[in-house]
């Protein structure tokens, strides 16, 4: 038996139509059924972004042509999307391997995502989804069917539907089965003594060493039995950096910042402007503590990476504070949006694409939505945000795919030979590197567009690792920050010290009383 591969599509990969995508999934079909015909298991992973797409807008489509047909919820369109792609899919895999002779079964799974019903985000629906329409048939659809909508950017009235931060698939526990039970192979040799796939260097030293400090810090939250293992190697990783019109710079007179001073100084000068400064949205809430404490705490956390758990750090630590205390310093000059409480991505983008927002913190792959949307005139331009403390800033992201072997694969070596391959400079074209980061430290990354060159330099003074000041290292802890902690904080509700006494008594209780 072969090993087990997973393999994931992105939802835009698979096209934006049905015949684009019937097209995309025999292209991809023959790469998958030359892995199953080596012996592999194969496991396909999808997003479905344009496909539920579809399906949503042919639903409001039939509604509109006949007045019995009810709404149909956005979870259904979204289970009908997973089912017609695994019916392409599967369709393309059957037939592709029967051309070559091959029997093999192949199956769709529907897979659910939990998501918290407290979220707050279910208060303030703030992604538009189908096509747009007039006003008139905006508030005729509402009417029938109790559905949100808004103006959107100006263009029409779309559905507004909640975003909430995904808690994890249902399905999820598998994987720690999986690891538990000794079905992955350990790679930590093949990794830090092994070479890499061009045998011109260690293959652990060519990937991004926080990647790799990531992945081992995700598996000492199973059990310190796992501690400094690697059970997968990390593939691509994603940054976070500073969306701003140039245009607009230019009209305030402002430069890039090159350092915190500079950026303060700008987030002033856009106040007094009218203008909102600087994003923030509730999911990732988190970001700008981690930001400053990356700053604050590094000579303490890189001195003893362990100083949470040893207890020579809590988060009553005068350095945990101070990134707290910078942060809601933020909060209280104005520089964030009200609706960063709750507001989510989409809600900052359409701040921006509105000119309200004037700098925006985005991941590269949420770049389409801007480009796309932005009034005629504006120059999108890109940089990374500099250090409060003047350290070098590392950015906020890391690995978004994790490459694994099975222990029950016959063929181990060369299992590992192909994750080498996958995680090599020989892998990445510079068209396939132009918006996707390979977290490598052989390859160098570069582009022409001014929109990316912000989230290049983001990555190169390397990454905040995952689990740093732990305010993530359980779902616990981390729904308790974001939800609740954070924003009263913010809103005073809280004093800094009855936040700290409590994520304390979480990481006490979630993670600590659970590691051995």
């Amino acid at each position: 038996m072969g090993k087990r591969i997973v393999i994931a599509l992105g939802g835009n990969a698979l096209g934006n139509n049905l015949p684009e995508q019937m097209v995309a999934v025999k292209h991809t079909a023959k790469a998958i059924v030359d892995l199953i015909q080596e012996g592999h298991q194969v496991v396909v992973a999808h997003g479905n972004g344009p496909q539920v797409g579809i399906i949503n807008n042919a639903m409001l489509a039939l509604m509109h042509e006949d007045a019995t047909q009810d709404s149909t919820p956005l979870s259904v369109c979204g289970a009908m999307s997973q089912a017609y792609i695994g019916y392409d899919l599967q369709n393309a895999l059957r037939e592709e391997m029967l051309n070559r002779g091959m029997d093999k079964p192949v199956v769709t799974m529907v897979t659910q995502v939990e998501v918290d019903p407290k979220d707050p985000a279910f208060n303030d629906p703030s992604k538009p989804i189908g096509k747009f329409l007039s006003e008139e048939e905006a508030k005729v659809m509402a009417a029938k069917t109790g559905f949100l909508f808004k103006e959107d950017a100006g263009r029409g009235w779309r559905r507004y539907v909640a975003s909430p931060k995904p808690q994890q698939i249902v399905e999820l526990g598998a994987i720690r089965k999986m690891v538990q039970s000794g079905l992955l192979v350990d790679l930590t040799d093949a990794v830090e003594k092994g070479q890499n796939y061009e045998k011109d260097a260690n293959w652990g030293e060519t990937i991004n060493p926080t990647l790799l400090s990531n992945c081992k810090a995700t598996l000492k939250a199973i059990g310190s039995d796992y501690a400094d293992k690697l059970y997968g190697v990390p593939f691509t990783m994603t940054t976070v950096a500073v969306i701003y019109d140039k245009n607009v710079y230019k009209e305030l007179g402002l430069n890039v910042p090159s350092t915190w001073e500079e950026f303060e100084k700008n987030c002033e000068a856009i106040k007094a402007a009218g203008k909102i400064p600087v994003s923030m949205q509730q999911q990732n809430m988190d970001w700008w503590p981690r930001i400053f404490w990356d700053q604050y705490c590094r000579e303490e956390l890189d001195a003893n990476p362990n100083a949470f758990e040893d207890g020579s750090m809590t988060f009553s630590s005068e350095s945990v504070k101070k990134g707290l205390e910078k942060f809601k310093y933020m909060w209280d000059q104005g520089w964030f949006p009200e609706s960063g409480l709750t507001g989510n991505r989409e809600t900052m983008q359409q701040l921006f694409v509105q000119k309200e927002l004037v700098q925006v913190m985005l991941q590269p792959n949420y770049l389409s939505y801007l480009t796309e949307n932005v009034p005629e005139g504006v120059e999108l331009a890109s940089y990374a945000l500099p250090g409060v403390e003047g350290k070098p800033a590392r950015c906020l992201g890391g690995s978004s795919s994790i490459w694994a072997v099975t222990n029950s694969s016959k063929h181990q070596e060369e299992a590992i030979e192909f994750v080498k391959f996958m995680t090599s400079k020989t892998a990445f074209s510079e068209d396939y590197a132009k918006f996707i980061n390979p977290g490598l430290t052989n390859f160098e990354l570069t582009s022409d567009n001014e929109a990316m060159q912000g989230y290049i330099d983001a990555g190169k003074n390397g990454f905040i690792p995952d689990i740093y000041v732990p305010v993530n290292i359980t779902t616990e802890i981390q729904n308790t920050f974001l939800t609740d902690l954070e924003p009263n904080y913010l809103l005073g509700t809280y004093d800094i010290d009855y936040v700290t006494d409590q994520l304390n008594q979480l990481y006490e209780e979630t993670y600590l009383s659970n590691l051995n």
